[in-house]
């Protein structure tokens, strides 16, 4: 593994680090060191490591006028990641060709990933989330309310990236400390990983098939409780394996 910083801000002499990045600073390079401008500058990092500039390891962007961003080639996802020992993921390779843990967002899924607890609700035991992840939760809603209303109405399901990388990038910042900008340069988002994220993150292959035997009970008659699907008073038990339903089309802007 690399003794490297995973992970370097870089600003040229003169700038004073803005405070939107103030809060990155975990680890600092001593001095003015060089920096990918051919000049002298100010290096932090998010992680641990030695911070220098060292092109033959590391690939740069210059995100704008007055910060570049560095990312080791040898780092491991690891090397950001928040402890969450009990919680349930499920890997994806992404845009980066590494292996990234993502959570199940989806409330009334058996696989979501948040904590959970039972509660009794007008006479019924119910598994809710617990307080503390209604952004992540209702987030995930929208996404998930917008792929249903298609598949419903027998649709070809088209979402656009603009709108579901946001959540894709929550998702990721739940198991690992990294910003929109930092996952951007360590290229997490690519066209062919969308879809797959997003089954996961809303476990969209279960509520499909949810639909599927609802919308086949209903046209034969059949009795509602036969077959019915998990809800969310479900222990889990699911294998965490990607999901396997064909991509919807993921239109770029």
């Amino acid at each position: 593994m690399s003794i490297r910083a995973p992970l370097i801000y870089y600003f040229p002499a003169g700038i004073k680090i803005p405070a939107e990045f103030a809060g990155r600073e975990r680890s600092r390079a001593s001095g003015r060191p060089n920096g990918p401008d051919d000049a002298r500058g100010t290096m932090i990092s998010p992680g641990s490591g030695i911070v220098k500039y060292d092109p033959d390891h590391q690939h740069w962007d210059q995100v704008r006028d007055d910060l570049w961003i560095g990312v080791d080639d040898d780092f491991d996802p690891n090397a950001f990641a928040i402890a969450r020992p009990h919680s349930r993921s499920t890997p994806l390779t992404m845009g980066d060709g590494r292996p990234w843990r993502l959570p199940t967002l989806n409330p009334i899924s058996p696989r979501v990933s948040l904590p959970t607890c039972d509660k009794l609700l007008a006479g019924e035991w119910t598994r809710v989330v617990r307080p503390g992840h209604s952004s992540l939760t209702d987030h995930c809603q929208t996404i998930l309310d917008t792929l249903v209303a298609n598949m419903v109405d027998d649709q070809t399901i088209t979402i656009q990236t603009e709108v579901c990388r946001p959540l894709i990038a929550a998702a990721l910042a739940y198991y690992y400390d990294l910003t929109l900008l930092e996952m951007s340069c360590i290229g997490l988002f690519a066209h062919d990983i969308y879809w797959n994220a997003l089954a996961i993150i809303t476990d969209f292959d279960a509520i499909q098939a949810a639909a599927a035997a609802h919308i086949a009970e209903a046209s034969e008659g059949a009795n509602p409780t036969d077959g019915q699907a998990a809800t969310s008073d479900t222990e889990p038990g699911a294998k965490d394996t990607p999901p396997t339903t064909p991509p919807p089309s993921s239109t770029s802007t």
